[in-house]
């Protein structure tokens, strides 16, 4: 439970650090056993979590810029209700 929408962001910038690590973690893992397809792919995973934290560094950027401003917090919630979700995952088709 969140007292604001910028301290859930908050939050949710620190779980994709952690997420992040454990990716790196990987990387790691497959450089030290010379396991280059499976760096390969993880290079996927890297790039999205680059993004991801951006996307969560934005919002708390957003957050800030309208807090108090409930007509702001509106507005926000508007602009962010009209995104669309595309799947790009290269695991997306694996399984179909």
């Amino acid at each position: 439970s969140w007292g604001s929408p910028l301290e859930m962001f908050r939050d949710t910038l620190e779980h994709e650090r952690e997420v992040t690590a454990m990716i790196n973690n990987l990387c790691r893992i497959a450089a030290d056993d010379r396991d280059f397809a499976s760096s390969n792919m993880l290079v996927w995973f890297v790039d999205e979590q680059v993004e991801e934290e951006e996307s969560a560094r934005e919002m708390i950027t957003a957050c800030e810029a309208v807090e108090g401003n409930k007509f702001g917090l509106y507005m926000l919630d508007k602009e962010l209700a009209a995104r669309t979700y595309t799947q790009a995952s290269p695991l997306a088709t694996a399984n179909a």
